[in-house]
């Protein structure tokens, strides 16, 4: 997808594409960049009837990063973040009754600017039954309770009772860091 789109549709820190892991982070001022998101966005909702999208963003692009050689760090990353917030603002107007979840990739994108704009707030990624229950429990104080979604993922190894009672074991049936909070 990269190859498809100019350098000046990738967020960039001194000159070269940004990169975390595998991924690349588009440049969301560039009109290509959000081309590409529209076009990924309205297919599926207009063609197969797609009501939900998760914006899964587990990556970090860092702090220092722009898209034009004549602006600082700051102000590269704050011009991409207004330009994310009237691309949701576009496709929420486009598609009124449809979904978009925000992901908080464990914190670092739990900002009020997109919370204002999206109803449903991913609170973590936690895998173990046992210590999302602080996470649950702790995720009001971040987010209103209408916006906080709760995933679970229970295993394989997961016994059907640890699953039905959502954690609620006896005492010593808990991890080494002991019950949740």
């Amino acid at each position: 997808m990269t190859r498809s789109l100019p350098d000046e549709a990738s967020l960039r820190r001194h000159g070269a594409r940004v990169r975390d892991a595998v991924r690349y982070h588009l440049g969301l001022r560039h009109p290509a960049a959000h081309a590409h998101l529209d076009r990924f966005v309205d297919r599926p909702v207009d063609d197969l009837g797609v009501g939900h999208l998760k914006l899964d963003y587990n990556i970090d692009a860092g702090s220092e990063m722009s898209s034009r050689a004549d602006e600082s760090p700051a102000d590269g990353l704050l011009g991409h973040h207004r330009a994310h917030l009237d691309w949701l603002d576009g496709i929420l107007g486009r598609h009124p009754h449809f979904v978009l979840e925000n992901c908080a990739s464990g914190g670092m994108r739990a900002d009020y600017a997109l919370l204002s704009r999206l109803p449903l707030h991913s609170t973590n990624d936690q895998r173990n039954l046992l210590l999302y229950a602080p996470i649950a429990a702790a995720a009001p104080t971040a987010v209103t309770p209408k916006q906080g979604a709760i995933w679970s993922y229970p295993t394989a190894a997961d016994c059907l009772d640890k699953v039905a009672h959502h954690g609620q074991l006896p005492p010593g049936a808990y991890p080494s860091a002991g019950p949740p909070a």
